[in-house]
């Protein structure tokens, strides 16, 4: 966890300080700022040009004006709480709540001025954004592993799910007032919505995974679109409990390897033979 810790303290050093509401007032910092950039890297030759670009450009979108109309109703996106955010994940497209996908340009340019810079955004996706993308959001985007078993479910394994949540965790200590996260995955939804259900259990908002899952799905989705309670997979309703012991206890409720002494299957159809697979998160260890 200290490469989450670390560069999450770094980020957030980025744009600490309060933003002025004047357009000249911005206009003329980031003059200064990048006359002050030209002439140092005049001084040093170390500097390469790349690098100065990169900085000027930086500091060019952290200086400018927001632009007029840009309001939370725009994106694809829920405050589940007043510093933590569900979002759909940012792309060089028009923002479409449909396809939950948000453009991010304008999603960075809300963030920086919204909240001061103050953002620390989580990438459950597996797939990493767009450079430009990246950029966009001043590149504070990490992209922590999701250990899944195999690739036809979603459900992550505990120790994996902690870590996350423990990342969260460090970025809000980093800045105890004003830091934001914000987390997506493919549609802003499905991991998103396991991860902060855990996350609120993790932080003591609420008493259990299943009441955080219910709280991410009041904030996040429309009364039309919210799953059964009643008729969730089973998969995710242990992986909730099994996220509770672990909170419950403060350890693994094994932590040392178990006996698979036999497995019941009831109910298979005459016509198709089963299958089975057992997994260790991204291992499978047995087939048949």
């Amino acid at each position: 966890m200290a490469e989450f810790t670390n560069q999450g303290a770094a980020l957030g050093r980025q744009g600490s300080g309060q933003l002025p509401e004047k357009k000249n007032v911005w206009d003329g910092v980031g003059k200064f700022f990048q006359k002050m950039l030209k002439i140092e890297v005049e001084e040093n030759s170390s500097f390469t040009e790349t690098l100065t670009n990169k900085v000027v450009d930086k500091v060019a979108v952290l200086m400018s004006p927001l632009s007029p109309g840009r309001t939370q109703k725009e994106f694809d996106m829920a405050y589940i709480t007043p510093r933590l955010l569900a979002i759909g994940r940012p792309w060089s497209k028009p923002s479409s709540k449909a396809k939950n996908r948000n453009n991010s340009d304008r999603l960075g340019e809300y963030l920086i001025h919204q909240h001061s810079g103050r953002f620390l955004l989580w990438n459950l996706s597996g797939q990493k954004l767009d450079p430009e993308d990246s950029r966009k959001l001043t590149d504070q985007v990490l992209d922590p592993e999701w250990n899944s078993p195999g690739d036809k479910t979603n459900i992550p394994c505990v120790d994996n799910v902690l870590k996350i949540c423990y990342s969260i965790q460090a970025w809000y200590d980093v800045d105890k007032d004003a830091a934001i996260a914000g987390v997506f995955c493919s549609n802003g939804v499905t991991r998103t919505g396991m991860l902060i259900a855990c996350y609120l259990r993790y932080s003591n908002r609420v008493d259990t995974s299943m009441e955080g899952f219910e709280a991410f799905c009041n904030k996040r989705m429309k009364e039309n679109q919210a799953p059964d309670f009643d008729s969730l997979p089973s998969s995710l309703v242990n992986f909730f409990h099994n996220f509770d012991v672990a909170m419950e206890l403060l350890y693994f409720p094994n932590p040392k390897p178990i006996s698979l002494r036999g497995i019941a299957i009831h109910g298979v159809p005459v016509e198709d033979l089963p299958v089975m697979d057992v997994w260790n998160c991204k291992t499978r260890v047995l087939f048949n």
